[in-house]
């Protein structure tokens, strides 16, 4: 049985699409009750994340312009630092989505993957990881108690990070 096309369209390396990948999709759905334990997920996340919601303001599940700006400035009055990761085959989101969500996001740093679609996670997990943690190398400083604190500034991007 072929891969469903949303997960084709998704990668940009077709081969990757393979049948377990296909099943670890497949896999929740077949575990009596995952519905009920995903929405209980959910809310909880939504319960810890509620403060920040509500500060975004009424239309936050709406998004638009005025959304865009709420969270900007909440990324801006936290000094929040801000890694976007997009492939740049990604066929579902165009990548200038995610340069004009740089541009509005302060410091946000925005990495670009080559040969890569919309699931860069997957498709690249090594590629993934070493970005996270050079990102996190230049913006958190560890404080040798198993915290940290949020390093200011901009980095200057090179190569496929820009």
């Amino acid at each position: 049985m072929p891969p469903p096309p949303t997960h084709q369209s998704a990668w940009y390396d077709k081969a990757g699409v393979t049948p377990s990948l296909i099943d670890g999709y497949r896999m929740p759905q077949l575990v009596h009750g995952w519905e009920s334990g995903m929405l209980s997920f959910l809310q909880a996340r939504m319960s810890i994340l509620s403060p920040v919601v509500q500060n975004m303001g009424p239309s936050a599940a709406e998004g638009g312009p005025a959304q865009l700006r709420r969270l900007a400035d909440m990324v801006q009055k936290r000094a929040l630092p801000v890694l976007i990761i997009h492939g740049q085959e990604d066929a579902l989101v165009p990548v200038r989505n995610s340069e004009a969500l740089r541009r509005v996001l302060p410091g946000a740093e925005l990495a670009v993957l080559p040969q890569c679609g919309h699931v860069p996670q997957e498709e690249q997990p090594q590629r993934v990881q070493e970005l996270v943690c050079a990102f996190l190398q230049r913006r958190v400083v560890g404080d040798g108690e198993g915290g940290g604190k949020i390093k200011g500034g901009v980095v200057d991007a090179t190569s496929d990070v820009v």
